[in-house]
């Protein structure tokens, strides 16, 4: 269930994030192993900003791991700028 790694990330997203935030925020959700991505991606489908940043941030950190984000940041994407007919 991505509910409690989202809960988890949800609690490192805050407008006084530090350098420090991302790597806590990465420590706090390796337990829950497979659930880190999926819990990214509804991140990324909140309106929450900090939420969404801080997701990101941890996608760009686990890098490769995080591949199956990479649609919904192209979504993201294309919806703030307006694009739509950019294929992954």
């Amino acid at each position: 269930m991505n509910d409690d790694a989202l809960t988890t990330l949800r609690t490192f997203s805050t407008p006084e994030q530090t350098p420090w935030t991302i790597d806590e925020a990465l420590a706090a959700l390796e337990p829950f192993g497979d659930q880190i991505v999926p819990a990214l991606i509804e991140a990324l489908q909140t309106e929450d900003i900090m939420l969404q940043l801080l997701a990101l941030q941890v996608i760009q950190q686990i890098g490769s791991k995080a591949t199956d984000a990479v649609p919904m940041i192209v979504a993201k994407l294309q919806w703030l700028s307006g694009v739509s007919d950019v294929e992954c």
